[in-house]
């Protein structure tokens, strides 16, 4: 039996909360995109009218979604990163459903709606569970809470992303 959203979700708080990424629920997955069209959910992106570039001088950190232009910008073929910013576009979409609207907020139901996802479909990784944690890390501390409570308050608008994704 397949895990519902809900409970990948509580899942991933857990480990943060306990902090072993190394506890393996599902077996590691290793998945590595040769090129743009091997990314997960990349027809969802071109449903959505968006373009998918890969830029590696971009000056962002690891990816961009630049919504004018409707265009997602990856420094690599990271499908974590590329889930993370399809988020912020399926944030943008739902966003009278979306009632944390400060960038933190923002930034942590990208993140963990992005780790869920590839927890999903590609399994767990220990690499991206840690990137999720200190990401989701810095932008707690901003809102004065640690992670487990920040994902904790984002944890329904976070699955409601998801499923927006997986429709």
């Amino acid at each position: 039996m397949e895990a519902s959203i809900g409970e990948v979700l509580v899942s991933i708080i857990a480990q943060f909360e306990i902090s072993e990424f190394e506890t393996a629920l599902n077996p590691l997955l290793e998945y590595t995109p040769h090129a743009i069209d091997d990314l997960p959910f990349i027809g969802k992106a071109r449903e959505w009218g968006l373009t998918v570039k890969i830029v590696p001088a971009l000056r962002k950190p690891l990816g961009h979604c630049d919504k004018d232009r409707r265009e997602i910008l990856l420094v690599s073929l990271d499908a974590q990163v590329f889930l993370h910013e399809l988020a912020h576009v399926a944030i943008e979409r739902l966003c009278g459903a979306i009632t944390h609207t400060q960038l933190q907020w923002k930034e942590t139901i990208a993140e963990l709606a992005a780790v869920g996802l590839c927890h999903l479909v590609m399994g767990k990784s220990e690499q991206g569970l840690r990137s999720a944690y200190s990401h989701i890390f810095l932008n707690a501390v901003v809102l004065g809470m640690n992670p487990v409570e920040a994902c904790l308050e984002v944890f329904h608008e976070t699955e409601r992303i998801i499923k927006h994704i997986l429709e």
